[in-house]
């Protein structure tokens, strides 16, 4: 019994997609095996819908001088009152189910805050917020548009509770979206966290305008180490090879220091561009392995995957312990070049990385770059017999949506 309840009280999962979550939920039971049946009935499988980025961050200082936070879904804003956050949203578990309860009874907003005064969840100073958050339930339920919003709301706020008590080691594979692919609101949202964690900056430069190559993985991991990893605990994550290799924001996330606040140490990386693991993508997947609190040292294990010249193609029915022995590993080190937040070099350990390293007397450029595709593609529907051409640009396949309308 102790077994099982250490495991639901210590193995936490969050995503955004609701797919996932079922997928992890239902794992998490396999997973359990029989140890399931010495769970109580109606026990929660501690993975949740939630935002593991900006609901820690809208329930830190905010708590402290407003008397509601606003909560996104699909449906609507909720202004949830911010008494609800306190404690790092332990309130709000309590809440989550009397509420539920109360809303599908349709019982009266009235009567209902008075029930919710005897179970000490509302006060005179924050009366009229939780009275509102109720009617706001209670009228999607008369709508037919309720269900279960409490449990999508106490969902939704648990990174607080795992911000709180933090953990000893987090792992998972954080989304790799480009900066201009987040919706315009999304980038507003977290722009004072890229500053404040230093993902902004390029060498001494604070705050510089990069956020063309920013990628969202490289804030995802910064505010995984801060929120949710203990002091001296490790955090894995699959993520994107560009933040080792590239310059411009790569350099901000090289720091591996939370602002001016704690270091993370890098302990190893592996580098899985070759193989490909996800099927379907062509995108270059990297894994890295932090400390928290401990300054990075270099060289760095880097550890390069591939496939053996016997595999073809990426078997889909294999586990883990069948696959290892179809791939190959060899050990390199990494360093950066120039400085400390500088491109890693990766070579063997017998090569000195000194011996190349120096002033380049040719300047880099990108190329013929083509982008915006719609302008500069173009069709030609007609040579004009003063040898002009009628052009019309090519949009049929390269328009992608923009963000900002």
């Amino acid at each position: 019994m102790e077994i099982t309840k250490s495991i639901v009280s210590n193995i936490w999962g969050f995503d955004l997609n609701p797919l996932a979550v079922s997928a992890a939920r239902t794992n998490y039971l396999f997973a359990l095996g029989d140890l399931v049946n010495e769970l109580k009935a109606g026990f929660e499988i501690p993975i949740y819908l939630a935002d593991s980025v900006l609901i820690p961050e809208v329930g830190s200082d905010k708590l402290f001088y407003e008397h509601q936070i606003e909560i996104r879904s699909s449906v609507k804003k909720f202004a949830l009152p911010a008494l609800w956050l306190k404690d790092d949203g332990a309130v709000m578990v309590r809440a989550a189910p009397i509420l539920e309860r109360n809303v599908k009874n349709l019982i009266e907003p009235e009567i209902a805050l008075k029930g919710l005064y005897k179970e000490g969840l509302v006060f005179k100073y924050c009366e009229k917020e939780v009275l509102s958050f109720y009617n706001e339930l209670y009228q999607l339920e008369k709508e037919g548009k309720n269900g279960i919003w409490a449990r999508f709301l106490k969902n939704s706020t648990a990174p607080l509770i795992a911000k709180k008590e933090k953990f000893d080691f987090v792992i998972g594979n954080p989304p790799w979206i480009m900066w201009q692919y987040l919706s315009k609101e999304y980038r507003e949202a977290t722009q004072s966290l890229w500053e404040n964690y230093g993902l902004t900056r390029i060498g001494q430069n604070i705050n510089v305008l990069i956020r063309g190559r920013r990628d969202f993985s490289m804030l995802f991991t910064y505010v995984s180490s801060d929120y949710y990893l203990k002091d001296g605990a490790k955090l894995g994550f699959l993520i994107t090879q560009e933040v080792f290799k590239s310059k411009g924001a790569g350099e901000g996330f090289r720091r591996f220091q939370l602002g001016e606040g704690k270091y993370l140490k890098v302990l190893k990386a592996h580098d899985l561009v070759s193989i490909q693991p996800f099927e379907g993508a062509t995108n270059k997947t990297a894994a890295i392995i932090l400390k928290k609190g401990e300054k990075t040292e270099y060289p760095i294990p880097y550890i390069v995957w591939s496939k053996k010249k016997s595999v073809e193609k990426n078997p889909k029915d294999k586990i883990l312990e069948e696959f290892i022995p179809l791939l190959s590993k060899k050990r390199f080190i990494a360093r950066p070049i120039g400085s400390e937040t500088g491109t890693w070099q990766t070579h063997v350990e017998r090569i000195k990385i000194s011996a190349i390293e120096g002033q380049n007397y040719y300047k880099a450029h990108a190329g013929a770059y083509i982008s915006p595709y719609g302008i500069f593609w173009l069709n030609v529907k007609n040579v004009l017999s003063d040898g002009n051409v009628l052009v019309e640009n090519f949009t049929g396949k390269v328009k992608t949506k923009n963000s900002e309308d």
